[in-house]
């Protein structure tokens, strides 16, 4: 799995009930021999961005009240933007996700995309999931995960709330087809 792991996404079976995880969208940013990163992409907080800004600058209401999404269990207090830009052309340190689509933790993008300045689409996460070196493997392995090619449409154009049933039916398969069996055998 390691040659295909990037760019792509993790979807939660439905037996995985552990917090923070259960009934998640991951979309893999960064996948290596000492580890892996990811970002939940379905997780909405209370938070918006407004929220997170000084109320001293002007931003455009539009964009900065959009609800900040839950990136994961690590750092969670740690900022990053997934954008999308012109091809090739990342407008700051981060992930490359594909030749149009980045995440970054700086500032300015942030900025940028609260005041509507963004070539594209954005959302904001705040924390990461990680998994230590082999981690990511082995749960592949065990079906702890599915894996999925990533889906630039199931990142902006499914609201946050469907992306899981949305990344079943890419797939063509059912959540609800799925039973833990005894022993750990999925069917």
């Amino acid at each position: 799995m390691t040659d295909n792991m990037l760019s792509s996404m993790l979807v939660a079976p439905p037996s995985l009930w552990a917090p923070p995880f259960h009934e998640t969208v991951i979309i893999v940013a960064g996948h290596q021999k000492n580890g892996s990163v990811g970002f939940i992409l379905n997780r909405p907080t209370n938070i918006s961005i407004t929220d997170l800004l000084e109320t001293d600058n002007q931003y455009d209401p539009i964009h900065t009240n959009k609800p900040v999404l839950f990136g994961g269990p690590t750092e969670k207090n740690s900022g990053f933007v997934i954008y999308e830009h012109k091809r090739g052309k990342a407008l700051g340190p981060g992930f490359k996700i594909n030749s149009n689509i980045s995440i970054s933790p700086d500032r300015k993008i942030l900025e940028a995309a609260a005041s509507g300045k963004l070539p594209g689409r954005f959302d904001l996460l705040l924390g990461y999931a990680s998994w230590h070196k082999g981690q990511l493997n082995r749960e592949l392995s065990r079906g702890e995960w599915l894996h999925t090619p990533f889906c630039k449409e199931l990142l902006f154009d499914i609201p946050h709330e469907d992306r899981w049933l949305r990344s079943y039916e890419q797939l063509g398969i059912s959540p609800f087809a799925f039973m833990r069996v005894k022993g750990g055998a999925q069917a």
